[in-house]
């Protein structure tokens, strides 16, 4: 990994149109007047001119998802219930694994763009039952349990919501690892009515199914701060706190 370039801001080299590999599995490669990311080597997106085309190249993944989402502006892919989706303008499209979107008009063109049907009165119970929800896991944003080894792992949510699902981080710490700082990151993305049930019920398993890249200390620190965590929170005594504690000493994160 460059630096501490994050995954999330390789997206601003794309629409600059300049090549940057962030590893072998992130790259932005800019030849014959397309600028291309890669993910994987798929092209999951690829820029000619106003002509932005998206595809998830036969992987229909939280990984892939995330991606298009860094690289999306105005548009956003949701998965709900299973099913992926594109929302523009209020306007909800089913997913066909390639899309063509002209930017050279306002508003966009997408193609194809079949749009999602909706039950108008199970849509209104689910968006109260959504927006409950969504106001639960903004009050509750931290999950902090013990672990076998005698470690302490915490499950971090961001404080906003893509439509139906959130970002999540776990953080852990152990007794017997041999890394310096003792602590590791890795994240995730779920549907926030099962991430409800998790926190009601305190059982924190569905969250390590769902799990994507993982995070290094200063990709951690970076994600504590940009979703705005309150350390004062964690439990007295927290082992996770003492380690990003330690942590800032040693990373500083942009004196921020």
């Amino acid at each position: 990994m460059e630096g501490s370039l994050r995954a999330c801001e390789l997206a601003a080299y794309f629409w600059k149109g300049q090549p940057r590999r962030l590893s072998a599995r992130d790259e932005v490669d800019v030849r014959d007047g397309k600028t291309t990311y890669y993910l994987w080597g798929h092209p999951i997106a690829v820029l000619k001119g106003d002509i932005l085309t998206i595809r998830d190249c036969g992987w229909e993944t939280m990984l892939t998802r995330d991606r298009l989402n860094n690289i999306l502006d105005d548009i956003s892919l949701y998965s709900d219930r299973g099913t992926w989706y594109l929302s523009y303008k209020r306007k909800h499209y089913r997913w066909a694994g390639e899309h063509v979107i002209d930017l050279s008009v306002t508003p966009y063109t997408i193609d194809p763009c079949e749009e999602r049907k909706f039950n108008k009165k199970l849509s209104e119970r689910l968006r109260q039952l959504y927006k409950e929800t969504a106001a639960f896991l903004e009050d509750h944003n931290l999950f902090v349990f013990k672990t076998y080894d005698d470690g302490e792992t915490a499950i971090v949510f961001e404080p906003w919501h893509r439509h139906f699902t959130t970002k999540y981080v776990i953080i852990s710490t152990t007794e017997d690892t041999k890394e310096p700082l003792k602590i590791r990151g890795i994240e995730g993305q779920i549907h926030i009515c099962r991430a409800f049930k998790a926190m009601k019920n305190w059982d924190p398993k569905c969250f390590f199914q769902n799990t994507g890249d993982h995070l290094n200390v200063s990709e951690i620190l970076s994600q504590l701060i940009d979703w705005g965590i309150d350390l004062t929170k964690f439990p007295v005594g927290s082992k996770i706190v003492q380690a990003i504690s330690l942590a800032q000493l040693l990373y500083p994160t942009d004196g921020r």
